[in-house]
């Protein structure tokens, strides 16, 4: 079992464009919502 915080790159790299499409027709602040953690661990 990977440790919760482990993401492969292509996970990530989904997670990515998921956003992107998502920020589309949801509010800029949808994605700290959804995951916020993110902007931490892409720093």
């Amino acid at each position: 079992k990977h440790d919760e915080n482990y993401m492969p790159p292509e996970v990530t790299q989904a997670l990515d464009d998921a956003r992107a499409a998502s920020l589309v027709t949801q509010s800029p602040n949808a994605e700290n919502t959804l995951m916020p953690t993110q902007s931490e661990t892409s720093k």
